[in-house]
């Protein structure tokens, strides 16, 4: 388990995605990182036309705190 730390670096080329005809393609490739961490350079299109681009950095192994 894990969770989405923070999105850096993000470039939006439109203002939605959810009015895109088109289907989305996502692409992630692992910049770095160790055990408990991962940094990512993301890429989400459709039809051949960048949508947005950013890093994401991901917390790995994280225990679920109990729910009261």
């Amino acid at each position: 388990m894990g969770y989405l730390a923070s999105v850096r670096k993000l470039d939006l080329r439109v203002a939605r995605l959810d009015d895109i005809a088109a289907p989305l393609r996502v692409e992630a490739h692992r910049i770095s990182g160790g055990e408990s961490n991962i940094l990512y350079a993301f890429e989400v299109s459709a039809a051949g036309q960048l949508l947005l681009a950013g890093r994401a950095a991901v917390i790995l192994d994280v225990p679920l705190s109990p729910v009261d």
